[in-house]
């Protein structure tokens, strides 16, 4: 279960990515499809818009479903400058200029990983902006109960990515985020495609690296419906977030995929969606 979470990197249906709206200007690159309510994907880490491509598939019959790729993501060429602001909050301010130059007045927010803790960024600002908020597996947060987490998250992933950083090394750089994430360096064990989709997407982890603070703390209390989706077989370091979540909102729905991982969203779109569909309908 270790390397389920580059699965998505590999399936990724490519042929069909002409049959969608997109767009890119000096910002932020998204594809569109459908009428009808907006639901608007918040890609993770070392993601792009492509994550959710299946979802625009699954989904455009009844929504009007947008996945986009985030200021440092593929395809966008945003060039990060050290000491440039970097965390929730301003990943949150980019996704308010994407909702005023496509015209939205309310939507559907989706985060997965660290896109969770810029849909929450999001809702606490613009929370009149939406309709719901669908948060599923955010990494360590700066909660009560995952300090230990947290500083596993400083120590084991951001001070080696920033010595890689430093150093020009992309190998290292992959090195580092392989031995935190799944426990050994993998680099030669997965297709070649795989690898070059994960650096084509590098910039964010330089970006994360350099921030002050990439792991904030961020109040869990909204107003709107809500919903907290974790998976049997998700990545460790992830594990004390999600139950700290599910027991700091009482109200959220909670849906656990018993037999995903992290990449639920690309091994199991069908159930995501399906999911997705129903807390939409009941909101």
């Amino acid at each position: 279960m270790k390397k389920s979470w580059l699965i998505y990197l590999c399936i990724i249906p490519l042929l069909f990515l002409s049959c969608f709206k997109n767009s890119q200007d000096k910002s932020l690159f998204f594809k569109e499809a459908g009428e009808g309510e907006a639901i608007i994907f918040i890609h993770g880490s070392q993601e792009d818009y492509r994550a959710f491509m299946p979802q625009l598939d699954l989904l455009k019959e009844n929504f009007r479903v947008i996945t986009y790729s985030r200021r440092y993501n593929y395809p966008n060429n945003n060039e990060y400058k050290k000491g440039t602001p970097f965390n929730p909050m301003t990943e949150a301010e980019d996704l308010e200029k994407l909702r005023n130059k496509i015209g939205l007045k309310k939507f559907h927010i989706v985060g997965h990983s660290y896109g969770g803790l810029i849909a929450m960024a999001y809702t606490n600002k613009y929370q009149d902006n939406l309709n719901s908020i669908v948060v599923s597996e955010p990494p360590v947060l700066n909660i009560q109960g995952c300090e230990e987490s947290l500083k596993a998250a400083e120590e084991g992933l951001i001070k080696k990515l920033n010595i890689a950083f430093e150093l020009n090394d992309s190998i290292l750089v992959m090195k580092s985020i392989f031995e935190f994430f799944v426990g050994q360096d993998i680099q030669d064990q997965i297709p070649p495609e795989a690898l070059n989709a994960l650096k084509a997407n590098l910039t964010e982890m330089k970006a994360m690296a350099g921030s002050e603070n990439p792991f904030p703390g961020i109040p869990t209390s909204f107003e709107i419906p809500t919903m907290i989706v974790t998976s049997k077989h998700t990545i460790p370091i992830l594990k004390c977030t999600n139950e700290a979540l599910v027991n700091n909102m009482p109200n959220a729905k909670h849906v656990h995929i018993s037999g995903a991982s992290h990449d639920m969203w690309m091994s199991h779109p069908e159930i995501m969606a399906s999911h997705l569909k129903k807390f939409i309908s009941k909101k």
